[in-house]
């Protein structure tokens, strides 16, 4: 699926790129890769490099000043598509979090996704990731063969 396409105003895209700065801030744990992360895919994204700026400039805040931020898009759709990248930024290392997991059941609050409809995405999404990574480990078997 196409970001650009799904996301296709620069409001839009903003929200997108902020809620998920929003959440690699909730863990207190933020590295350079992050950083350069969040600014490419801004670059990508066509947003605007003063409001990449202010974006990026969320790095520079303790996790606990997050707790009332919010996001806005413009329908549904957009909404669960963050939601699924939100989850999958989280579980990437494998720590899915409290702190993220608070931060990810407040947007959809915002969006008005109920937390079973929450449960229902972490399940695909990390069910998802790990399915690919037990395929990364076969295929490494298979090749040493």
């Amino acid at each position: 699926m196409n970001l650009k396409q799904t996301f296709n105003s620069t409001e839009s895209r903003v929200s997108f790129l902020k809620g998920l700065a929003l959440l690699s801030v909730a863990d207190g744990k933020v590295d350079e890769t992050e950083k350069e992360y969040f600014f490419n895919a801004g670059i990508g994204l066509e947003i605007p490099e003063d409001q990449l700026k202010n974006i990026i400039s969320i790095f520079a805040h303790d996790a606990g000043e997050i707790d009332t931020v919010s996001v806005i898009f413009e329908n549904k759709k957009q909404s669960l598509l963050f939601l699924r990248e939100a989850i999958q930024l989280c579980y990437l290392n494998g720590d899915y979090c409290l702190a993220e997991r608070k931060l990810v059941n407040s947007f959809a609050a915002q969006f008005n996704i109920n937390k079973s409809g929450v449960e229902k995405l972490e399940k695909w999404v990390i069910g998802g990731i790990d399915w690919s990574k037990t395929g990364d480990t076969l295929l490494a078997e298979l090749e040493a063969q």
